[in-house]
């Protein structure tokens, strides 16, 4: 059964506003009711019991971010209660109430049952005190209760409040069922965007100086489009979402950007082109900083003067690694002396189990998106402690691809201006970059050795529709393995120095087109799968080549479904499994300069990847490239390959022709893949770089 503030209220009867001050010491009096209010669902809690009817004392739950604040001020507004804020004591310990309900002169109006009492914050209070002064001031409510027939109602996180039902229930036997608030559903979400605009508009900021009358004058445009945005939120997700768009500040959030768009009919489109990486990490990071603030301003004077280094961003997102990864904290304490220490580990160690990246359990994330920004943190941590096990955490199988972590570590990457991955992440941030693609939509994954003999790295995106693909550029030192998944397509992959290694699991899937030339190439499957998903797919072809093969079992033959094809090469590839599949290839007779231009050739050729609409393309830029091309002969080659008509120049794109590509330089994709070279390719190379025999 589901309640409602108006349930709540009623259990508070006769009461009446006893002052209209605002005290500085947390004492709270007033009845002004909010319009933008939207009232919060609450569900009774089956395992914590106590009977509604007589209540000495109602203690009301959620994770962080949820809205507790919210409902407990407007509970006081609506029922004239005194509304208690324990963020703003100095501290609590035994006779706090009833001292303040004297000092206040409001003690005979409690005892006559005309007051009401509603405390908020009891986690934030706790921070601040010892266990024992904690239980004197449970002890202190347990008597007060005594004295009204209304019911004092709490609020605080989970965990401070299922301790604080076993203390009043157990040690005090008081009558204190405990309520659940739910987080926002559709609906709720809805309204709650929707109320937070029309604050908005009454502000006299620059960027929503246009809203008043927007709103006024395309209302049932924005109703539709905000519940579009609800439903895009709840899709990006995933299975726990209201754990993601169920926050207050997640909506907020939201409002503020939908707020500042001007063009009313644009609304669902913009939006859905803005919650990708930038905005996901920005909300991550306002509700981070959230909790920072109401730690830190519990923490005692001791702390002042490094209060703002402390529970940052960074820090949180450090032990929130380590709990999901289960490995010990990593101490980042060295500003604190030893005997604050103890005291800022006990204040962290209250508070973090209920962080609202976290389910509850405290061992658990919330949703996808908050678990997104704990792994790009992770595994750009210098802490190796930490990298490693973000790595260990997506590649070993405990959890499915995370479909936001490419869009975060991109992100984040960019607004620090590092462009440098860790080799052994792109097969992780690749599976990500998949695991978020809709139907017709593609993933490609390039990698490269640079001039300078390290690794570029390329993560190209195609969308169904016409625009054009997103690509991302990374390089890398390549000192460790390029680690790919146990399902794996769309992969280009062309080193000498560096080693490539799929993740162990009992079957490999490899899904054409692929080119994997490497150093040492490590299969660690049983089994091994060959197929092509899309059968008009000019190129079908898997091909493996190394200098060096290696694996930690016995591989059975491979299995080649119809429509795909398997080449593999390295000095062992002729034995028992490979046998049927072995190409050795052929090295012509060309001198030097041809052999480079024939490389050169292959790196063009193998450049260009499936288009939106339909055709292989590439950005001019990329093809124009020094990293391409190697110098005047590469030059020469590209455009005699343009001047025939092989690549077509459109706009700022290179458009190939594969008929052409055959009929005028004799060759197909397979054969500049597996370089497997026609005399006629190589007389047109020949004569493309003005070589003379």
């Amino acid at each position: 059964m589901e309640y409602k503030i108006d349930d709540i209220s009623a259990l508070l009867s006769g009461v009446h506003v006893v002052s209209d001050n605002e005290d500085g010491d947390g004492w709270f009096f007033s009845q002004d009711l909010t319009t933008d209010y939207v009232p919060a669902r609450l569900s009774l809690n089956e395992n914590l019991t106590g009977d509604i009817d007589g209540a000495r004392v109602i203690l009301i739950s959620a994770p962080g971010a949820v809205g507790k604040s919210v409902l407990a001020r407007e509970l006081s507004n609506k029922t004239g209660s005194i509304y208690l804020d324990l963020s703003k004591a100095s501290s609590i310990a035994g006779n706090y109430v009833i001292g303040g309900l004297a000092n206040k002169d409001i003690l005979p109006a409690w005892n006559s049952g005309s007051v009401g009492l509603i405390i908020d914050s009891l986690d934030e209070a706790r921070l601040r005190v010892t266990q024992d002064s904690f239980e004197d001031f449970l002890l202190d409510v347990s008597k007060v209760s005594k004295r009204n027939k209304n019911p004092i109602i709490i609020f605080g996180r989970v965990g401070i409040i299922e301790e604080a039902w076993l203390i009043l229930s157990e040690i005090h036997n008081i009558n204190c069922p405990v309520f659940d608030i739910e987080f926002f559903n559709e609906s709720e979400a809805t309204d709650f965007i929707e109320k937070n605009l029309l604050r908005l508009s009454e502000s006299q900021r620059q960027e929503y100086r246009h809203l008043s009358s927007s709103l006024s004058m395309h209302s049932q445009v924005y109703k539709s489009s905000i519940r579009g945005v609800v439903d895009e939120l709840k899709e990006i997700s995933g299975a726990e979402s209201t754990r993601f768009f169920g926050y207050a500040p997640v909506l907020e959030a939201v409002s503020k950007v939908i707020g500042t768009i001007k063009n009313p009919s644009r609304i669902l489109e913009e939006m859905k082109d803005i919650l990708s990486g930038e905005m996901l990490l920005s909300i991550c990071k306002a509700v981070l900083s959230r909790e920072q603030y109401k730690l830190t301003q519990q923490l005692s004077e001791k702390f002042d003067s490094i209060k703002e280094d402390l529970y940052s961003i960074d820090e949180q997102l450090s032990r929130l690694a380590c709990r999901l990864f289960n490995i010990p904290p990593i101490n980042s304490m060295s500003m604190l002396s030893g005997d604050l220490i103890a005291l800022y580990n006990d204040a962290v160690e209250s508070m973090l189990p209920q962080h609202p990246f976290l389910d509850g359990t405290g061992r658990k994330v919330a949703s996808a998106v908050f678990e997104a920004c704990i792994l790009s943190y992770a595994l750009r941590s210098e802490n190796k402690s930490i990298s490693n096990a973000a790595k260990n955490y997506c590649l070993l199988g405990v959890s499915t691809p995370n479909p936001f972590l490419f869009d975060f570590f991109v992100e984040s990457r960019v607004q620090h201006g590092d462009l440098e991955i860790n080799s052994s992440f792109i097969g992780i941030l690749f599976d990500s970059a998949l695991s978020k693609l809709k139907i017709n939509d593609s993933a490609t994954l390039i990698v490269n050795d640079d001039e300078d003999m390290r690794l570029h790295v390329e993560f190209i995106i195609s969308n169904s529709n016409d625009e054009e693909p997103k690509e991302i550029e990374f390089t890398s030192d390549g000192y460790s393995s390029i680690v790919l998944g146990t399902k794996v397509g769309n992969v280009f992959i062309n080193t000498e120095s560096s080693d490539v290694e799929f993740v162990s699991g009992e079957q490999l899937e490899l899904f054409s087109p692929i080119s994997i030339s490497c150093d040492c190439l490590r299969i660690n499957s049983e089994k091994l799968i060959v197929k092509s998903v899309k059968k008009d797919e000019g190129n079908t072809s898997v091909i493996l080549e190394a200098n060096r093969f290696e694996s930690n079992q016995t591989i059975n033959p491979p299995l080649v479904r119809p429509g795909s094809e398997l080449y593999v090469n390295w000095p062992s590839s002729e034995g028992f499994p490979w046998s049927a599949f072995s190409n050795k290839l052929v090295n012509s007779n060309s001198d030097d300069r041809v052999a480079d231009a024939l490389r050169v050739f292959r790196r063009i050729v193998m450049a260009f990847r499936s288009h939106s609409k339909g055709r292989l393309a590439r950005l001019q830029d990329k093809v124009n490239h020094a990293r391409m091309l190697r110098g005047e002969d590469g030059r020469m080659l590209l455009s005699q390959l343009v001047k025939d008509g092989v690549i077509s120049p459109e706009n700022h794109m290179y458009y190939l022709e594969p008929n052409l590509l055959g009929s005028v330089a004799g060759a197909s994709f397979l054969q500049v893949n597996t370089k497997n070279y026609s005399d006629e390719t190589l007389q047109y190379v020949a004569r493309a770089i003005k070589h003379t025999e």
